[in-house]
């Protein structure tokens, strides 16, 4: 492993995510296309454009942006092989 991430558990991707007046990204509303950004987090078919147009006159918007997504490392893989080693010597 050569820094805080193994190159072969990251990708690259890109799409579309709203963002609120204030700038800020929804996460959870990531998604490849608009639409489904949009659908997201106006669940309701049925009203669906409605309460977008609304979110869009109070300033919500949507943003193509790039995302990399990675499997998050909590511990340094060197320790934990140490910890495993110590453990499968006091279990000889």
């Amino acid at each position: 492993m050569t820094g805080a991430f193994d190159q072969k558990e990251t990708v690259f991707t890109q799409g579309y995510i709203l963002s609120s007046p204030q700038g800020i990204l929804l996460g959870h509303s990531y998604r490849p296309t608009e639409a489904e950004a949009i659908a997201s987090t106006f669940t309701n078919p049925k009203f669906r454009d409605q309460f977008w147009q609304e979110a869009q006159a109070e300033g919500w918007t949507i943003k193509f942006v790039y995302a990399r997504i990675f499997t998050p490392t909590f511990f340094a893989r060197s320790v934990l092989a140490a910890a495993q080693e110590r453990e499968n010597a006091g279990a000889a």
